[in-house]
């Protein structure tokens, strides 16, 4: 029982973290769709997220419309390591702009950006994971609004594998939903997404221990 009480005690505490954040006025995305990964290198890179916003964005200049709305994300894979029971991919930007945010069937373009850093990390033996990273906003019609720097954070599950070491060896696939911010820690070296990242992986790991129990 002391064991259960401490894990939701800690539970409690994940979730009043990410609630007492999200309370701020930031300019945010959200998103919802698919995420795959191909050792084929599809066009551009190895990466690829696709989907629609959802709601929940907030603090913006205009109000996009999510029924007509598409979200396409797409990373360089660049390594891969494994520590603590953790896979973690390391992915980077592509030739082309990574991020393309647009409504309207794709008459506007709201946000554009390219990847500073991503990382996809997730408990080895699991299907689920988390997704974080900073983004250099280029342009867009939002693109004031976020003044010209992005976190991102998003979990991954439903995932066709599990984490584990070779994982990046193999095509993926899996279900994503997240967000894309304003960083307003730019200057500081990605403190934001290291954050995000620890609550992510805390909070999976104590889920999974309440079901096991």
């Amino acid at each position: 029982m002391k064991t259960y009480l401490n894990t939701m005690k800690s539970l409690l505490t994940v979730v009043l973290l990410l609630t007492s954040s999200a309370s701020f006025a930031i300019p945010t995305l959200k998103f919802g769709g698919s995420i795959l990964y191909s050792t084929e290198v599809l066009s551009p890179a190895d990466l690829n997220i696709s989907g629609v916003l959802i709601p929940g964005y907030q603090d913006l200049s205009i109000t996009p419309d999510l029924a007509t709305s598409s979200v396409i994300l797409s990373a360089d894979f660049i390594s891969a390591s494994s520590a603590g029971g953790y896979t973690t991919g390391l992915f980077g930007t592509t030739p082309a702009n990574d991020l393309l945010i647009s409504d309207n069937f794709g008459l506007n373009t709201l946000l554009t950006g390219n990847i500073d850093s991503l990382l996809l990390t997730g408990r080895e033996g699991t299907n689920l994971g988390i997704l974080a990273g900073t983004l250099e906003i280029t342009g867009g019609l939002l693109a004031g609004d976020f003044g010209g720097a992005g976190s991102l954070f998003a979990i991954n599950f439903n995932l066709d594998t599990v984490f584990a070491p070779g994982m990046f060896d193999s095509d993926f696939y899996g279900i994503t939903n997240g967000s894309i911010t304003r960083d307003d820690t730019v200057t500081v070296p990605e403190p934001m997404p290291l954050v995000l990242l620890s609550i992510g992986l805390i909070g999976i790991t104590l889920t999974r221990k309440v079901y096991k129990r």
